[in-house]
Parts: C-alpha cells; sequence; structure tokens
C-alpha cells in the first residue's frame, strides 16, 4: 500500500512521463501545459477544466477497445459527450499513426439549431485550416408512400414536401456561408447515421450538432451522433446545444 505522499508522487511521475510523449508527438505547439486534476472522475475533471480556462475544444482518443478505423468512446468519452460545455473532438483508433491532414470538413445539416451551430463552427474552422465544407444532408422518408394519413393525404405527398423543406433549408444555408469557405451540398436518402458513417470514409473531419433536452451548452447526444461516435471512419466533433463557434 502507498502512502498519500508515494501515492501523489507515482501519479505525478506517471503524469510527466506521458506530458513527455505528448511533447514528442507535438513538438510545433508552442504552449503545452500539464496539470493534474483531482475530481470524482476524469469527464467531471475535464468538463470543469474547459469550463475554468474557457476552453475552445476537449480532445479525447476513442477507446483501446475500438477496431482501427472506428470510433469506439470509452465510459469517460460518453460521460464527458454528455455534459461538455464546448466541443467533443473523438480521434478513432489508429488516427494518430496518420499523417492526413484536414482538407474535407463533413457538417451533417437537417436544418435543425443544432446543425446550424456545427455548420458554423465547421465553416470557422474550415477557413482557419484552408480546407473545403461538405455539407450532408440526409432526408429520411417518415413512412412507406403507399399509406395514408389523415384527410386522406398520401404520405409519399407529405414526404415530398419534406424533402423539399429539406432542400431549401441546404440551399439557405448554403447561400449564407462567406465565400471564402469552398462549400459542396449533398442530398442523399436514408438512415442518417448509416450515410453519414459512409461519407466519414471520404471526409477528413466530421461535424455533427448535440441534440436532445439537455442542460443549455451541454452535449446530449441523439441517436444518429450515438451512432456516430461508435462507427465514424474519420475524426468527429460533436458541437453541444448553444455553444457559439
Amino acid at each position: 500500500m502507498f502512502s498519500e505522499a508515494e501515492y501523489d508522487t507515482v501519479v505525478r511521475e506517471v503524469a510527466e512521463s506521458t506530458f513527455g510523449q505528448v511533447r514528442e508527438h507535438l513538438p510545433s505547439v508552442p504552449d503545452r501545459r500539464m496539470e493534474l486534476i483531482s475530481d470524482r472522475s476524469p469527464a467531471a475533471g475535464l468538463q470543469a477544466v474547459a469550463e475554468r480556462q474557457g476552453a475552445a475544444m476537449v480532445v479525447i482518443g476513442s477507446s483501446h477497445r475500438s477496431e482501427i478505423g472506428r470510433i469506439l468512446v470509452g465510459g469517460t468519452g460518453e460521460r464527458l459527450l454528455s455534459g461538455a460545455p464546448v466541443p467533443v473532438a473523438i480521434a478513432p483508433a489508429g488516427y494518430a499513426a496518420s499523417e492526413r491532414r484536414i482538407d474535407v470538413v463533413g457538417c451533417g445539416f437537417d436544418g435543425s439549431p443544432e446543425s446550424q451551430r456545427a455548420l458554423a463552427w465547421s465553416s470557422d474552422f474550415a477557413r482557419t485550416a484552408a480546407a473545403r465544407v461538405h455539407m450532408l444532408s440526409v432526408f429520411e422518408p417518415t413512412l412507406p408512400a403507399t399509406l395514408a394519413v389523415g384527410g386522406g393525404l398520401a404520405t409519399g405527398q407529405v414526404n415530398e414536401a419534406l424533402r423539399a423543406q429539406l432542400e431549401r433549408d441546404l440551399e439557405e444555408a448554403t447561400s449564407t456561408l462567406e465565400s471564402r469557405t469552398g462549400v459542396e451540398a449533398r442530398l442523399f436518402e436514408g438512415n442518417a447515421a448509416e450515410v453519414l458513417a459512409r461519407a466519414s470514409a471520404d471526409l477528413d473531419l466530421l461535424v455533427v450538432g448535440s441534440r436532445g433536452y439537455g442542460p443549455l451548452r451541454a452535449a446530449l447526444l441523439g441517436s444518429v451522433s450515438t451512432a456516430l461516435v461508435r462507427s465514424a471512419e474519420c475524426p468527429l466533433v460533436v458541437v453541444p446545444r448553444g455553444s457559439h463557434a
């Protein structure tokens, strides 16, 4: 058994060793600081530091149990995504060994306020990184077109109206982006989580907004973002509700 002083020494030695490895991987970063945090959980500690320091982002790696090229967040990551006050970036397994730069930023867009925030973040990041933005919208038909809803209106007509609205939202959002950002808008049809997961194979970064009824400025994952943190093949950024680009 360690005494309290011995335990503190061991923890600091491990932390300093880890920080040394970080310096080797990030030789060009001008300002690096190590901070030891004591909190009820790693996620709570990271959230507290992000709020106290006014962090722009929290970056975590995927679980070591993840298959290569896929994201699988562990317990810390999942809890962090449930309450982070700032965007959370997750790198897939094996990403550290790649030398890919970020040239194409994909943004999941469905016209919601959450996706508008994700698009604003994507646009700002792309301008900074001299990257292009691919806006990815996925239309999911509500019901089979052969069924009828109230008033005898066929669901096919409902689906057409919803798709047309999504097309208008996509066109309007594209036109509002500054011309300095190369933008490509694409509309797919199918299951949103599956479509975006497939699209992630050709992206350098995928950005989505958090959904749901969580606390203001906290990420609360919806079904699509929940699936993507387990299936995306490129780094994923989840932008929390109420955050600013």
